[in-house]
């Protein structure tokens, strides 16, 4: 039988389905992606299978109960969810990918598969995450071992493969030319919801571009403020961004996995302004990326006049500890791995012992 891989990706954000797909472009095993999230570019012969919404609305009681951070009681999304991941497991042997549900992790192990559990930062040592990441044949860490929390259970840290960073650019060179006085804006401050908030408004970067008005400010994925200076102009959506990055003198992200790991590739100095998300994810990817050098962190988004010293000081970093983030091959670790565990798994034909009276 062909080894199949089932990715379920996170449908906060657009930053898991976009891993998914860097990841899918390299396995050879026969992939579907599930997600409530609209999906990527995905790679021929990749299948998608949207997922139904499991937000509140219409559940009759979403309190946690013990290990299950989101698990809704009378919800019939969350309960069709499940079924069309049981229909899938049901067609036959496969290996199931987390993205980072621990739920999905738990539920994927009851369906006898085997699962991958993708790590994601944060302080995530609580009842939930140590049985998910307990049940999972392997853990996947789409970030090298140098950004690991330091609190990292020894276990954790010995069930984890660290592929490195990756995202969308992986494998792509950059030989623009920067241009030292711009700065370039990534999206809008992340996704927000009702455990999150953005990292930064509108008003906020206006009022960055006003108290430096020697730099050029850009932004990418949202179109120019009101009440933008001339030297503030947003660049709105843009398909392919690695050009206008690679040509920044400073980049301005959130913490995310994708904004960072992009910003890896364009190698350009880098200000992270981590937004705040559950298990506090970003505030601890972003003292990672400052205990190692890789980017100026502030929280909250600096006051405008503190601009001018925050962009002199990114501008001073040695790009080296950013740039080793990324090595254009981590996606393709993360498939090897897959492919490798998804394999096993078609070609193992237990053997079924009699019972004995």
């Amino acid at each position: 039988m062909r080894p199949r891989v089932a990715y379920v990706a996170a449908h906060h954000g657009r930053g898991h389905v976009m891993r998914a797909a860097a990841v899918l472009r390299h396995v050879r095993a026969e992939a579907t992606l599930f997600s409530s999230a609209d999906p990527p570019d995905l790679p021929p012969g990749a299948a998608f299978v949207r997922l139904p919404a499991d937000d509140p609305r219409g559940a009759a009681d979403v309190r946690p109960a013990g290990p299950l951070h989101y698990a809704p009681v009378g919800h019939d999304g969350l309960r069709r969810r499940m079924a069309r991941l049981a229909a899938w497991a049901a067609e036959g042997p496969g290996l199931l990918v987390a993205d980072v549900s621990a739920e999905v992790a738990t539920f994927g192990r009851l369906l006898s598969l085997p699962v991958v559990a993708v790590r994601q930062h944060g302080r995530r040592w609580d009842e939930g995450h140590l049985l998910g990441y307990r049940l999972a044949a392997r853990l996947l860490a789409p970030f090298p071992r140098v950004l690991d929390e330091p609190d990292a259970p020894a276990w954790v840290r010995a069930k984890t493969t660290y592929a490195g960073g990756f995202s969308r650019f992986d494998g792509r060179s950059v030989d623009a030319v920067p241009a030292p006085r711009t700065v370039v804006v990534m999206g809008g401050g992340g996704a927000s919801g009702p455990d999150s908030a953005p990292a930064w408004t509108p008003a906020d970067v206006v009022a960055a571009a006003r108290a430096t008005p020697d730099r050029r400010w850009r932004i990418l994925g949202a179109e120019t403020p009101p009440g933008a200076p001339p030297n503030l102009l947003g660049l709105g959506w843009i398909a392919d961004p690695l050009p206008v990055l690679a040509r920044a003198g400073v980049v301005v992200a959130h913490g995310g996995h994708n904004a960072v790991m992009e910003a890896a590739t364009a190698g350009r100095p880098l200000v992270v302004v981590p937004a705040e998300r559950p298990f506090e994810e970003q505030r601890r990817k972003a003292a990672a990326l400052a205990r190692i050098g890789a980017a100026v962190v502030r929280h909250p988004w600096p006051a405008p006049a503190d601009w001018p010293g925050v962009l002199a000081e990114a501008s001073a970093l040695d790009p080296a500890p950013l740039r080793s983030l990324s090595d254009g091959h981590g996606a393709r670790r993360a498939a090897a791995l897959l492919d490798r565990l998804a394999t096993t798994v078609a070609n193992d034909t237990p053997t079924v012992r009699p019972v004995l009276a």
